[in-house]
């Protein structure tokens, strides 16, 4: 953004300097500038003539430069917008895992009652507390690896955001 400022900033006061330029110092000491002609008490220090080949040589590399510059504030926006959209996918996948590994949780727990339960009666039946110690098992592995895809998701949403910070 500050490059597209100065550019602009350069093209306005290129197309201002037209007709010669004037430099004195005045009657009180001090430095003058005007394309105005010098008053008749004035001492020119210096006078610039004006080229035009030169100030419309400058007003076409001005030009390009700021269509250049433009270009490439472009090409980093649609950079800056796929990564947010990137983003945007890798959260609402992440709120998916989230919600999953919750109801893993909840499963993990109704298995580690109902493990209790089984083990609290005075007759204990084994092959029932097999199948619940199986299924306890079987609901931490998934809470496991949900936690892998979340700590995963998580680590590429950061890539992404260092990476548009960059950018």
């Amino acid at each position: 953004m500050k490059i597209v400022i100065t550019s602009l900033i350069i093209t306005f006061f290129s197309s201002i300097a037209w007709g010669e330029i004037y430099q004195w110092i005045d009657k009180d000491g001090n430095i003058r500038f005007s394309n105005v002609k010098k008053p008749k008490d004035a001492i020119v220090i210096k006078e610039i003539d004006y080229d035009s080949e030169k100030d419309k040589a400058r007003e076409e590399a001005s030009q390009e430069f700021n269509q250049k510059t433009e270009e490439e504030f472009k090409e980093r926006q649609e950079e800056i917008n796929d990564i947010k959209l990137k983003i945007r996918r890798h959260e609402n996948y992440l709120f998916s895992l989230i919600s999953y590994l919750k109801k893993a949780e909840l499963k993990l727990k109704n298995a580690n009652d109902e493990l209790k339960e089984v083990r609290s009666g005075f007759y204990v039946n084994k092959d029932k507390e097999r199948r619940t110690k199986n299924k306890c098992e079987k609901y931490r592995i998934e809470i496991e690896k949900y936690e892998g895809k979340i700590e995963n998701r998580k680590a590429n949403i950061r890539q992404l955001k260092k990476k548009m910070e960059e950018i």
